[in-house]
């Protein structure tokens, strides 16, 4: 037998592909300010199991189309899957759902629609239903890869921006889920407040938290306060655990740290209802030192919420890399955003190492999906082969024009925005500030007189 000299080895490329899905808002009452309450749809959907929605929203017909200020529709949805369909040859190993599945005001619009609405067939199974649903459609389009959920602010059986420990909201998503994520520990803490923890690799884990409870627009309550302290807690350990078994994380949560910028700078959003930040500020510093006193090395966080393609970086200490934050925008085009979601590449070594954007262009053709931007080639064209997303991140200000204005081009993922040149500039101090002290001393800084 004659062995071959010279021949290039080939190596299997030990990264890891997945899509980044968030804020889908699926509004199945779309439609429903047509007839006479109830709504015909919505009784059948009532009665009938996740399994056959698919098929009833077929039958009906209407609307026909989706555009900007609206949630998604079955239609939107319906090409959302389809386009997730033809990426299965790009090996994704896994999918992450970052949250606020259901549509806006889903409650106020099933009070609406639908009879009999505390009788049987209940608000909390519609709702059931709906998550199943969703859950029963990405499992379609990609069989066999686990997908992982997120609490965000619309998710739950009860009020906006409410988690209920224990309640049925959180036990229904955990039996949905209990296939996705093997981790026996994964229906104890999912079900008690929306966190759990998964090995991704022998090298890597994945941590997914639920930031509703942190969030500055939740009601006061003492078991959420709770559930809070307790998973700020519970993180410390996983990073510890992590830490341990010599393995990086990957951080994924719906509602992000930092300031809200989305409705400080780019609406007339009355903000002193909520204050500026995302999170209480008790929350966000308490995060923010757990984050930079890991033990385990993190290598990125994704999150979602703003609807919004921007970035965050959380500076290291004590000799240790910046931290990315990725925001993935969303599927909904309520807020005057194209729909969108990503695909990223996860190293062993050396963490998120680059993503494609995908996005549909509701406003111009062609009206199909289609790539909007890598971000390597987009942001650090330079690089040649596997490169730190964090090192693309770091040229996005408005020193490097050139990138900065590339980054307000996708903020809105192609939609055009009016936004002033100032506005702008307050957007730039988020990304590097994410504490309201320094985002204020950034602002002082860039429009002192």
């Amino acid at each position: 037998m004659a062995l071959l000299f010279g021949a290039p080895l080939c190596i299997a490329d030990p990264s890891q592909k997945f899509i980044v899905i968030s804020d889908i808002h699926f509004d199945p009452f779309i439609g429903c300010d047509r007839h006479p309450a109830p709504c015909p749809l919505i009784e059948q959907l009532r009665s009938a199991p996740a399994g056959e929605w698919a098929g009833i929203f077929q039958k009906h017909h209407y609307p026909t189309t989706f555009s900007y200020q609206e949630d998604s529709n079955p239609i939107l949805l319906r090409s959302t899957m389809n386009e997730l369909k033809n990426h299965q040859s790009d090996s994704i190993a896994y999918i992450i759902v970052l949250g606020d599945t259901l549509a806006h005001r889903f409650h106020a619009k099933y009070i609406a629609y639908a009879s009999n609405y505390s009788g049987k067939g209940s608000y909390s199974d519609f709702v059931q239903k709906t998550m199943d649903f969703i859950h029963q459609q990405l499992e379609e389009t990609l069989p066999n890869t686990p997908i992982y959920p997120v609490v965000g602010n619309n998710d739950s059986a009860s009020l906006d921006y409410q988690t209920v420990p224990y309640g049925r909201f959180l036990s229904d998503v955990a039996s949905i889920s209990k296939t996705d994520v093997p981790d026996t520990r994964f229906q104890n803490t999912f079900s008690y407040a929306g966190f759990y923890s998964t090995s991704l690799s022998p090298t890597q884990r994945l941590i997914v938290l639920n930031s509703v409870l942190f969030s500055s627009q939740r009601p006061p309550d003492i078991a959420m306060d709770r559930a809070a302290d307790t998973q700020l807690s519970w993180l410390q350990d996983q990073l510890v655990i992590a830490h341990q078994n010599n393995q990086s994380v990957l951080i994924a949560m719906h509602i992000p740290l930092g300031l809200h910028t989305f409705k400080t700078t780019f609406s007339s959003f009355q903000i002193s209802r909520f204050g500026k930040t995302f999170w209480m500020p008790e929350y966000n510093q308490r995060m923010l030192d757990i984050l930079q006193q890991s033990p385990a090395p993190i290598v990125g966080l994704l999150v979602g919420h703003t609807h919004m393609d921007t970035f965050q970086i959380i500076d290291g200490t004590m000799g240790k890399p910046p931290i990315p934050v990725i925001f993935t925008p969303s599927i909904s085009p309520i807020d005057g955003n194209n729909p969108g979601f990503k695909i990223m590449t996860l190293s062993p070594d050396l963490g998120l190492t680059d993503f494609d954007t995908y996005f549909y262009p509701i406003d111009h053709l062609p009206n199909a999906w289609q790539k909007e931007y890598n971000f390597n080639s987009t942001y650090q064209p330079d690089c040649q082969s596997s490169c730190q997303v964090i090192n693309g991140l770091q040229k996005i200000t408005p020193d490097h024009s050139t990138e900065y204005g590339i980054y307000k081009k996708y903020f809105f993922t192609s939609h055009a925005v009016d936004a002033s040149h100032d506005q702008w500039l307050e957007n730039y101090c988020s990304i590097a500030h994410v504490d309201e002290q320094s985002w204020e001393s950034c602002n002082q800084s860039i429009f002192k007189p």
